[in-house]
């Protein structure tokens, strides 16, 4: 995809292609994160090179967790680049993004774990000798086409962060809006660069969205009785948040047909079965449930 002149300059080509939730154009350079930033420079060996991106963060997932180097992998694999990590500066880059992203989530979060951070790009400047299509560490390539190939391929789409989270790349975060992956990509991109890991944690750029389902019953029987009684009672539901705080639900004057039962207090359950005697009233049985 690449070529030399006659100064034995190298020209590149940027192979550039883009989906739904893969962008980006082929170039050289090094590795960065999102929500906390990595990356790693390259050595600007010989041969062709290509600088790409891969963005993925939807319904599926993302390209991974963040302390684990096969999502790397599966981002470039996703543009046809082979990981070559011989050298280890994807790891280095990841591990890097991978601490950025802990240690802000636990600043801005303190308490609430570590923040689940995942992979949801991967820049690189492929290259290996006479091929585009494996990546080694040793591409590196001009600033200008990282950025321009980010906001062509990368920045207008939209992504949909657990499929219920709907944002862009230049959106600020709900917790830090002064942030996005806009300008964690700016601050990790130069043209010494051979790969970018941007990873985010779980309320990047925002928590998503869910349906919570709550259901409170009361059951009665007149358990073989023919006796049935209209009793008013009180429904408490009582239910924890995810945010740890916990919540009552009143229900009142809910109408319960208690069909041989009495019903003791307002705020207790329906309780003990009364047998009808041979010859009792409707009258007399009212009586006794009272």
């Amino acid at each position: 995809m690449g070529s030399k002149n006659s100064n034995g300059r190298r020209k590149t080509l940027a192979l550039l292609a883009a989906t739904a939730t893969l962008a980006g154009g082929l170039t050289a350079g090094t590795a960065y994160a999102g929500g906390g930033g990595g990356d790693q420079g390259g050595t600007g060996g010989g041969g062709s090179s290509a600088q790409f991106w891969a963005y993925k963060d939807d319904a599926t997932g993302s390209w991974g967790s963040a302390t684990d180097l096969n999502s790397v992998s599966r981002a470039m694999a996703a543009r046809g680049v082979r990981m070559d990590d011989s050298a280890g500066k994807a790891a280095k880059a990841l591990s890097d993004a991978n601490a950025e992203c802990v240690a802000g989530f636990r600043q801005r979060h303190p308490g609430e774990g570590d923040g689940d951070c995942r992979v949801v790009a991967v820049g690189a400047a492929s290259g290996n000798g006479s091929t585009t299509s494996v990546w080694n560490g040793s591409g590196v390539y001009d600033a200008k086409i990282w950025k321009d190939n980010w906001y062509k391929y990368v920045a207008p789409n939209t992504y949909n962060y657990a499929g219920s989270q709907s944002y862009h790349t230049g959106d600020g975060f709900s917790d830090d809006p002064s942030n996005s992956v806009d300008k964690i990509m700016e601050r990790h991109v130069d043209s010494t660069r051979s790969i970018v890991v941007i990873v985010l944690d779980k309320y990047q750029p925002a928590p998503p969205n869910y349906t919570l389902s709550v259901a409170d019953m009361v059951t009665t029987s007149r358990n073989g009785s023919s006796i049935s009684e209209n009793v008013t009672g009180t429904s408490t539901l009582r239910w924890a948040g995810v945010d740890g705080t916990t919540h009552n639900t009143w229900n009142g004057d809910t109408e319960v047909t208690a069909e041989g039962y009495y019903y003791a207090s307002e705020d207790e359950t329906i309780l003990q079965p009364v047998a009808r005697k041979d010859g009792e009233t409707v009258d007399q049985i009212t009586s006794t449930l009272r």
